[in-house]
């Protein structure tokens, strides 16, 4: 319109000579290849399986050709399999190849794979190749990891346990404990009588009787030694050994 002075992309295009407020400006090709990775947990264990997601838009007005996409996993996990909608990947190389990616279009690559004991993390995944220039070189990278779920946290079991409400060992205390939520702990006496149970153990025990034959229901068990078992829950052994309680 005569009133206009920001131009509108158009493929076939003309100007009223007569109007001197429009304008037609020519929009240059150009190829944005963005990358965007997730992955569908962010806490794991060793031996849980993963899936990493990696997206390709091209973000420019042409189709962006023979694009390579490198996606290597870290030490940290072991191949399962993919699948991808466009392209192919070589798990051989780490290499995702797109042989054409027109403007607008979308490319995904679902990578599964293991978490296995490494140092390593990080999913990095990076454009490498492209036949063209990619105009904003900014989101050709991107990232994802997995946080081992109980890589800063050792279990410590603290065997004094002196319920006087100093504020110090008054339950029987688990470090790391909540990070096992399908625990059980067993507490027995010298002569082999079960005086605690429970699962989901969340550090509350203060030398209290749970009812198991010798002792009533809430009694306060007397000064001695006491053997536990923690079963974590996670398949690993069971942790055993003994804790004295003092009043």
């Amino acid at each position: 319109t005569d009133t206009s002075t920001d131009p509108t992309p158009c493929s076939s295009c003309t100007v009223d000579p007569s109007c001197t407020d429009c304008t037609l400006t020519e929009i240059p090709d150009s190829i944005d290849i963005s990358l965007t990775k997730e992955v569908n947990v962010n806490i794991a264990e060793i031996g849980d399986e993963v899936e990493f997601t990696i997206t390709a838009r091209n973000l420019g007005n042409i189709a962006a050709t023979n694009i390579e996409i490198s996606e290597v996993l870290p030490n940290g996990y072991t191949y399962v399999s993919d699948i991808t909608n466009i392209g192919t990947y070589s798990q051989a190389t780490g290499i995702w190849h797109i042989a054409t990616l027109s403007n607008g279009e979308v490319a995904t690559l679902n990578i599964k794979a293991i978490v296995v004991e490494g140092d390593n993390y990080e999913n990095i995944t990076m454009v490498v190749n492209l036949d063209q220039v990619d105009k904003n070189n900014t989101n050709d990278e991107s990232r994802a990891e997995v946080v081992l779920k109980h890589a800063d946290c050792i279990v410590v079991i603290y065997n004094v346990l002196t319920p006087n409400d100093d504020g110090r060992n008054d339950t029987f205390t688990i470090k790391c404990i909540e990070n096992y939520p399908e625990n059980r702990v067993q507490i027995f006496n010298r002569w082999g009588v079960k005086v605690f149970e429970q699962e989901s153990y969340n550090n509350t025990w203060d030398g209290t009787s749970q009812a198991r034959a010798t002792y009533d229901k809430d009694e306060k068990l007397p000064v001695g030694t006491y053997f536990y078992i923690l079963d974590l829950g996670d398949d690993s052994t069971n942790k055993t050994g003994y804790l004295y309680l003092n009043r």
